[in-house]
This record gives structure tokens, C-alpha cells and sequence, in this order.
């Protein structure tokens, strides 16, 4: 199995703690997660560099965020327990079948004419079972000086608290990386936007109208190829799952490829994506802030469940129904760059076509699959 990529969901997989318990993904829910494939502590480099790391305790608090070592060696279950000074939140996973190890491409499978057979190497986990970062180990050394820099940069969630009333809006995070997030938005420079407009049934068809009154913003519709591919890719590694798993709908279609800007003063006003003939098919709007520190103001608004404001980092995901109530409230400062797709499924498809008929002359919105790709290198590029 390849190495997992970030921003990709954490496999599913289960194991053995050395106390014997079984430990699944799930368990790994709510805290970061360090998940290191050290291979053997009988090798002196490693049996260092996991010391030095696990010897941690303020980073690795059961709160916050937890260490679980894995190991292929069963000599390990008496070398393991010998080291002194322990955190609570470090664990170990003994993988002596080697299964774990596979799954992640640490461990290469058999038969395959491969010089090293065990890559060492860490898989950071967030809170929301996704990989945020994978590290092969060249250096156990080096390793074991950088990795505790690394975590103690991390944002932390502060204790448990009650929860506010909120709209059902779900946040997936790296969906885009911040060089792709750039990389659109000078496709938005190059090509140029135009007036964005809004659709709506009037006299029984569903038509594109201007109305700046109610909506200020620029579009770019997302036309290079190899951009397009990639983009796509992403939504169909990184948000349907999501979507299925949080709202247990399966998203296989898309539209609108288009990279928004809105400039300072650019708002939208109180609307519903899929209130028209020709937009009911609709299912979710993901919206992925492309320079998200470059602006003040154009927060998210669903006035239907109180006035708080939503927005996300670069290259996370919001994604909501269309049916939701929404608003974008005035940019205040700066421009305000967003990949504003839409997704629906097979239902929906079926709903497009027969309302296709409903579409005023001249609209023609843009309509393509979300597919998963059929190799890393669409995804990647």
C-alpha cells in the first residue's frame, strides 16, 4: 500500500496494544495522533530516537495529543517496557504480522524486488482522523530533534466545553495545499473574472440575472485542463468522503468549477443555491478560501440558525446543503479568493435532466462528474 497522503482520510485499521487491548481508528478521534513505524527498538538509532521523543510528556498529554509507537519486532515487548519515565498518552502497537506496517507503506509486501523491505517513518493524525503530515525517517537522530518542534506548533484545542447553537456546517481541512490555493488564483489573474450573476425562475425558466444590489462578485470558470483535473481530484479524495461519511450522502457529481474574487465592499446577500427550476438538483455547496489571511471581512452567514460568522483557513473546505439560508457579508478589506463548487448525486442528475427544459436561452451552467482519479499524479498535480 502506498504511503498515505495528506489531507486523506486515516485508513481504517486495527491492532493490539502491548496490554493487550485492541485499539481501532476510531479510538483515535478528538486529539492529534503521532503514529510511528519505528520497525525495531533492537536497532540502538531507533531505541533512541523513541526515547528521546516519547520522554515528551507536556506534548504528548492524553488530551491533546497522544504517541503510539508500532513495532514489527517481538523482542520489543520486553525492550519497550523496560523504558523508564513514560508519558500515559504513549502507546505501543505490536504489528508482528506486519499488516499495520502494510497499510500504511511502511512495510513492503512480499514478493516485491525491493531494496529496503521496512520504511520507517511517522504519520501525524488530526482530531478529525485525517493525515496531516507523514515523515519517512532518514535520521533517526534528526528526527527525534524535529518531530517535538514540529508538534508543539500545532494548534491546541483547549479543554471540553458546551457547545454553541450552530448551523449543520462541516469543515474539512487540507483539501487544498497552499501552493494549489496560489496556483488558482493566478489562474483567476490570468484569465480574468466577469460578473457574476444569479439564477432565478422567472415567467417559468430559470434565468441569469445581474443584480448588484444584491450580489457583487467576479467569477473565473476554472477552464485549464490539468488545473480542473487536479481540483477535482481533491473533492473526490478529500470532501465526498467526508460528506458521505457526515451526512450519508454519496456526492458523485459536480458543477460550477469556478474561482471566485470578491474585492472590497463585494458581497452576496440572503439566497439559497438550489431555490430555482434549474438549480434544484443541488446538494452541497463547498466553498475552499483560497488566501483566507489576506482579507478582512466575507465571513459565511446562516441567519436561519443566529448570526455567528464562519470562515477557514486557506485551502479548507466548508461545505453545507443548498437548501440552507445564506449570506456572504461584505469583504472590508482586500480580495477574498474561493473554488466554489457544487455537488449532487445520481438523484440529482436525473432531477438536472428533467429540468434541463426549464433553462432560459443562453444558460448554460458548468457541469462535470466528480471522478476519483485514476492515479496519484492527478491529484498531485
Amino acid at each position: 500500500m502506498p504511503i498515505p497522503a495528506i489531507g486523506e482520510p486515516l485508513p481504517a485499521f486495527s491492532g493490539r496494544l502491548s496490554d493487550g487491548q485492541l485499539i481501532r481508528r476510531d479510538d483515535l478521534a478528538g486529539s492529534f495522533t503521532t503514529l510511528c513505524f519505528f520497525g525495531s527498538a533492537g536497532v540502538p538509532q531507533m531505541a533512541a530516537m523513541v526515547n528521546a521523543v516519547t520522554q515528551n510528556g507536556d506534548i504528548f498529554d492524553g488530551l491533546e495529543h497522544r504517541f503510539v509507537g508500532v513495532s514489527i519486532d517481538p523482542d520489543d515487548a520486553e525492550r519497550l517496557s523496560s523504558i523508564s519515565g513514560t508519558p500515559p498518552a504513549v502507546q505501543w502497537i505490536f504489528d508482528f504480522d506486519q499488516q499495520l506496517s502494510h497499510l500504511f507503506g511502511a512495510a513492503i509486501e512480499q514478493g516485491h524486488d525491493e531494496e529496503v523491505p521496512f520504511q520507517p517513518l511517522t504519520v501525524l493524525v488530526d482530531a478529525s482522523l485525517r493525515v496531516l503530515a507523514c515523515h519517512k525517517i532518514s535520521d533517526p537522530q534528526e528526527h527525534a530533534n524535529t518531530l517535538p518542534q514540529f508538534l508543539s506548533q500545532l494548534p491546541i484545542q483547549g479543554p471540553p466545553r458546551p457547545a454553541n447553537a450552530q448551523a449543520p456546517v462541516l469543515f474539512v481541512p487540507m483539501v487544498f495545499e497552499p501552493e494549489f490555493c496560489r496556483r488558482l488564483i493566478e489562474h483567476f489573474e490570468e484569465v480574468g473574472g466577469h460578473p457574476s450573476g444569479i439564477l432565478e425562475d422567472e415567467d417559468g425558466k430559470t434565468s441569469l440575472q445581474i443584480v448588484p444590489s444584491r450580489k457583487q462578485r467576479l467569477d473565473a470558470l476554472l477552464s485549464d485542463q490539468t488545473l480542473q483535473q487536479a481540483a477535482h481530484a481533491r473533492i473526490a479524495r478529500r470532501v465526498a468522503p467526508e460528506i458521505k461519511r457526515a451526512f450519508q450522502f454519496e456526492a458523485t457529481r459536480l458543477e460550477r468549477s469556478v474561482i471566485a474574487r470578491y474585492g472590497q465592499g463585494d458581497f452576496f446577500a440572503r439566497h439559497r443555491d438550489n431555490a430555482a427550476l434549474g438549480t434544484a438538483h443541488r446538494n452541497f455547496s463547498i466553498t475552499i478560501p483560497l488566501n483566507a489571511n489576506e482579507h478582512a471581512g466575507g465571513y459565511l452567514r446562516f441567519p436561519e440558525f443566529g448570526p455567528q460568522l464562519y470562515q477557514a483557513p486557506t485551502g479548507c473546505a466548508i461545505i453545507h446543503s443548498c437548501s440552507l439560508l445564506h449570506e456572504l457579508v461584505p469583504v472590508q478589506e482586500g480580495q477574498r479568493f474561493a473554488y466554489i463548487p457544487i455537488v449532487y448525486g445520481e438523484a440529482g442528475a436525473q432531477l438536472r435532466e428533467k429540468n434541463r427544459a426549464f433553462l432560459a436561452e443562453g444558460v448554460s451552467p458548468d457541469r462535470r462528474e466528480v471522478l476519483v482519479p485514476a492515479s496519484e499524479e492527478e491529484a498531485s498535480s
